[in-house]
């Protein structure tokens, strides 16, 4: 993930942008849309493995979006998430 970085850096970009799986979510899926279950993990009421730790990373949250991949466990949804390039 290093890498990622650097390159947005290197090459003087504004931001790394990418979806994010959200596999605990299924836990949670008869419970809480998917909004709510990343709200819920922002507030660290809740945790997911990989959004999480992007938290963690310095990634922000843009938008929850339905039938990004294939993913059982994330129920098909998909965090956008971002990092910006603090050096711009």
């Amino acid at each position: 993930m290093q890498s990622m970085y650097e390159v947005v850096v290197h090459e003087k970009l504004e931001r790394l942008l990418g979806g994010s799986r959200m596999p605990a979510y299924y836990q949670y899926a008869n419970e809480m849309t998917a909004e709510q279950y990343v709200d819920a993990v922002i507030k660290g009421v809740l945790k997911d493995p990989v959004i999480t730790f992007l938290l963690r990373c310095g990634r922000t949250p843009v938008k929850v979006v339905a039938n990004y991949l294939e993913d059982a466990q994330s129920c098909n949804y998909a965090l956008l998430m971002e990092w910006r390039n603090p050096f711009l």
